[in-house]
């Protein structure tokens, strides 16, 4: 018969994905859409994963964090198990569920039923929402070699919707300090938006290299975004990642 409803339709879609068995791959609503493309969809600064227990059952665990954000401060580890949001048994959720019952107004609290580690104890945190993009960027000058050469340090924390600018502010900044080499720290970036990491990078390459490229099926979806302009800056750059190896 045929479907009458959106919400019907919606319920079909779901079921077919859920056929796939692949984790990666589900529905999004129009309103769940919306909701996941701000800048932080739970509001308290974590991403969620879900995490087999090996017995066919599904944990929640903090993936990362942003750092000195609010769960951050509020004590949240990255591996801590999630499970309770106000109350609420979330076992077996999924972690865009979860996320969901994150979301609320700035300014105001949730409260998380947490357990550190695979054997660690139980803590009840409760946690004030923040929706509003911070700044990812912090730097500084640094003097070596017995002063003589001035290296520009800065750290992103994540990729935000202030990333590309705070970053190109704190380049040119040290640039006029005298910088003539750069560190940028990643070590601990939490990631974040797409189009935010894509811009960044855009910063360092030349104009036309490849900047990002994907594939699949449909023809439409395979695309390629180019680097549009000449670099921010020609100085010797370094990337520390987890190991800080130049890239």
């Amino acid at each position: 018969s045929p479907i009458k409803s959106r919400s019907k339709a919606h319920e079909v879609i779901k079921k077919m994905l859920g056929s796939l068995g692949d984790q990666y791959t589900r529905f999004l609503s129009p309103e769940e859409f919306s909701r996941m493309s701000k800048y932080d969809i739970t509001g308290i600064g974590i991403n969620l994963r879900e995490v087999s227990d090996g017995g066919g059952n599904a944990k929640l665990k903090v993936l990362g964090l942003v750092l000195d954000g609010p769960a951050d401060i509020s004590g949240v580890k990255q591996g801590d198990e999630i499970l309770a949001v106000n109350g609420m048994d979330v076992i077996g959720k999924s972690s865009f569920e979860v996320s969901s019952l994150l979301q609320g107004p700035s300014k105001t609290f949730v409260v998380l039923k947490v357990k550190h580690g695979k054997c660690g104890p139980v803590k009840t945190v409760k946690i004030q929402r923040q929706v509003n993009a911070t700044t990812p960027v912090s730097y500084r000058l640094e003097k070596v070699d017995n002063g003589k050469i001035s290296v520009g340090y800065i750290r992103l924390k994540e990729f935000n919707a202030l990333a590309r600018k705070d970053l190109v502010i704190a380049m040119k900044r040290l640039q006029d300090k005298g910088a003539s080499y750069f560190v940028m720290d990643l070590r601990d970036n939490l990631g974040g938006l797409v189009q935010a990491g894509i811009e960044t990078a855009k910063l360092f390459l030349d104009e036309g290299d490849t900047v990002i490229y994907t594939a699949g099926r449909d023809m439409e979806a395979q695309k390629t975004v180019l680097a549009d302009r000449k670099p921010l800056i020609t100085a010797p750059l370094i990337v520390c990642d987890g190991s800080c190896n130049g890239k």
